[in-house]
């Protein structure tokens, strides 16, 4: 790297405690990690590089929820860093709660380009692209049937929950006042 040994030290500690990372892990044999793990130790590897731009392809394919999960949670603090990363998935999900922006190639050119709000919003195009639109989405519509006031725009989980918790708190006050 160029750099003193010092200070490739000290960035490799940020880049574990950025991810997550036992210090001891880096310690072992990558035949001991598992998949996770090295995944992580890897990721770690490529941030003590410093990158301008993190490209990361498929990251959370094979691994399993919990791993999935600390896995979008430690994109997300690199994100609130201010780290560029381009991430690379047909999981809509995955984009949802992430994603400023959202590029989707379709034969190799692009198709759609937005923030997650229009992207999502525009079902015959995902569908079209072949992908599927984020369950969280889809639930929200569904929820319509019984009830027609809550918002069906809605695809992140959390903002989902605070929906629902608004339109019963609602629909019990009015209820109540009867």
């Amino acid at each position: 790297m160029g750099l003193a040994p010092d200070v490739i030290e000290q960035r490799v500690k940020e880049a574990a405690e950025l991810t997550g990372l036992d210090p001891k892990l880096l310690e072992r044999s990558p035949f001991d990690l598992s998949g996770g793990q090295m995944r992580r130790v890897a990721t770690a590897g490529i941030l003590a590089m410093n990158p301008d731009i993190l490209v990361l392809d498929e990251p959370t394919a094979g691994l399993d929820p919990a791993g999935r999960d600390e896995l979008l949670s430690y994109i997300l603090r690199l994100q609130k860093r201010g780290q560029t990363i381009i991430l690379i998935t047909n999981d809509m999900d995955q984009l949802a709660g992430i994603a400023d922006r959202i590029l989707i190639l379709k034969d190799g050119k692009k198709f759609m380009l937005g923030t997650p709000a229009e992207v999502f919003g525009d079902k015959e195009g995902i569908s079209l692209a072949g992908l599927d639109m984020p369950y969280t989405k889809v639930f929200m519509e569904a929820m319509q049937c019984w009830h027609p006031n809550i918002a069906s725009d809605i695809f992140i989980p959390d903002d989902a929950v605070k929906a629902l918790i608004n339109e019963y708190s609602t629909r019990r006050r009015t209820w109540h006042n009867r």
